[in-house]
């Protein structure tokens, strides 16, 4: 399976995006919470109010890749990713029967981090084995902040956060990557396969119609509650 998430049952601003991916990959979905919400209520019942009142879709969505991945396997992207090579997606998706999960190490180009010989694998371009030990514990990990965040948020009001380590990728690398960040973990080294992102098949910032001005995530988050 090939899909992207999007939050709302509109979905003319990804319009251009879908047509392009399902010019390739006919099977190409779009899941929405109507997917989601019952895969959290059979795995997460305690959670699925509070992802419910979720304000910044990038954060829904990082749970929505998680849980989907989980269940059905597959790729997912990004709305904004583009196709570079769709015969190399399809083999990667094949290797699936080798590495449990493939994933995109940023550019270091990209980087706002000072150390670019630190690997730095992002979310926004996942290929994962269906019942992944590696999501599965991500999940739980993703969950388990987003319920200590709220309760922080009910009791105090705003409280800094950052999504990339409520529910993002710091928590892949804290699973899968040594301390320094600088390598896998041996545990991981045979199940994990890290692309470097200049030989990605899947290229980054393709379809971006769908931005707004001051509507992304890294600057919501520096002034909104995360919950309703």
């Amino acid at each position: 399976m090939i899909f992207c998430y999007w939050h709302s049952t509109e979905r003319d601003l990804i319009r251009e995006a879908v047509h392009a991916w399902r010019d390739h990959f006919a099977d190409f979905q779009v899941i929405g919470d109507s997917d989601v919400e019952p895969m959290i209520a059979r795995s997460f019942p305690a959670c699925l109010e509070a992802y419910r009142k979720i304000r910044i879709p990038a954060c829904k969505s990082d749970i929505a890749r998680l849980l989907a991945l989980h269940e059905w396997g597959g790729l997912y992207v990004d709305c904004h990713c583009g196709i570079g090579d769709p015969q190399r997606i399809s083999q990667l998706l094949g290797n699936l029967d080798t590495f449990e999960l493939i994933v995109v190490d940023e550019d270091p180009k990209y980087r706002q981090n000072p150390k670019p010989e630190r690997l730095n694998p992002m979310n926004n371009i996942m290929f994962a084995r269906k019942n992944s030990e590696i999501i599965v514990e991500w999940e739980k990990a993703a969950f388990r902040n987003l319920g200590n965040h709220w309760t922080i948020e009910k009791e105090r009001g705003f409280f800094p956060y950052s999504v990339w380590w409520l529910t993002g990728a710091a928590n892949l690398k804290h699973i899968i990557m040594d301390g320094e960040w600088l390598a896998l973990k041996a545990d991981f080294a045979q199940r994990v396969k890290i692309i470097p992102e200049n030989l990605s098949p899947i290229v980054r910032n393709v379809h971006c119609s769908y931005r707004q001005p001051g509507m992304h995530w890294h600057e919501r988050e520096k002034r909104e509650l995360l919950f309703d």
